[in-house]
């Protein structure tokens, strides 16, 4: 009984591990995790399964990893209906609300002082590499074939998530009328 339990919860932590991997970039983890068992890669946590958190993560690299091993994912809802491609406009949502917020935030920081200082250089390249990685992302799943009219729980499409600037939705088209040409 104890080496089941022991072996359950081995197994449950490299679920989790595949799941906290993808969902922060890590190449080189998901790669190592990849190899000793790519059936990880179906297994459910917290609702969903470690292409959903790569896609919410925005590392086409990951991503590539993932669906190289088991490309029938692309399409693959997580436990409340949203396909991966949902999951990078949600990510895309809640960055959209934390720069806006840190924005807010840096202005009544500076209030005191009655000028208003423009936000670093470093804050502003790391804005610049997440868009490049969210079209990247974007990019890469309409390549291998994401199916952009699926409807989650909520009967929303990519298009629809609330918080969204329309501007992420327009470049998500544009991309895809392309690939149609």
């Amino acid at each position: 009984m104890k080496r089941a339990l022991c072996i359950l919860l081995f197994v449950s932590h490299m679920v989790h591990a595949m799941h906290e991997a993808c969902r922060e970039g890590n190449v080189a983890e998901v790669a190592k995790l990849l190899a000793s068992n790519p059936e990880q890669l179906t297994e459910m946590k917290n609702g969903g399964l470690p292409i959903h958190c790569a896609a919410y993560g925005g590392s086409p690299d990951v991503i590539k990893l993932v669906l190289d091993a088991k490309p029938e994912l692309v399409n693959e809802p997580d436990a409340r209906g949203n396909v991966p491609f949902n999951h990078v406009f949600m990510a895309i949502a809640d960055w959209q609300a934390k720069v806006r917020t840190k924005g807010v935030v840096e202005t009544i920081l500076m209030m005191g002082i009655l000028q208003q200082r423009s936000p670093s250089q470093e804050f502003k390249d790391a804005q610049e590499k997440k868009m490049k990685s969210f079209k990247a992302t974007i990019q890469l799943f309409i390549e291998r074939g994401a199916q952009l009219d699926k409807r989650n729980d909520n009967e929303n499409t990519w298009d629809e998530m609330p918080g969204v600037d329309k501007g992420w939705i327009t470049y998500a088209r544009s991309i895809k009328s392309l690939q149609n040409e």
